[in-house]
């Protein structure tokens, strides 16, 4: 019991891996372009962002969110400008541009256009 559940914990993280690896692969090809998306998590060092055409998700860090210091209101699932009072929240529309993809990390940044 406790073993096949560890076996098919590790199966499902390796899945998860392969998975994040073949998305990378395929965004390297669209570094550099623009595309629809929804915000579909909030956290405190940025915005995961799924491109809407593709569902594949990157991440727009809190540094790539420029002219303003941006705070994190968890209950709330938004980032807060201080000065601005921009908002960005859990759904809201973005566009973003796909500014690099690191294969080993299995990331890909993105930026609000």
């Amino acid at each position: 019991g406790e073993h096949c559940s560890m076996t098919n914990r590790r199966a499902d993280e390796a899945t998860r891996d392969v998975s994040d690896w073949l998305k990378c692969e395929f965004m390297q090809d669209h570094v550099g372009e623009v595309h629809d998306g929804v915000i579909s998590g909030v956290t405190g060092f940025g915005v995961f962002v799924e491109l809407s055409d593709i569902y594949i998700e990157g991440l727009v860090h809190i540094t790539a969110l420029k002219n303003d210091y941006y705070q994190f209101d968890a209950a709330g699932h938004r980032l807060l400008g201080e000065r601005t009072r921009k908002v960005y929240r859990l759904g809201d529309k973005v566009l973003v541009k796909v500014v690099r993809v690191n294969l080993d990390d299995k990331k890909i940044d993105l930026e609000i256009v």
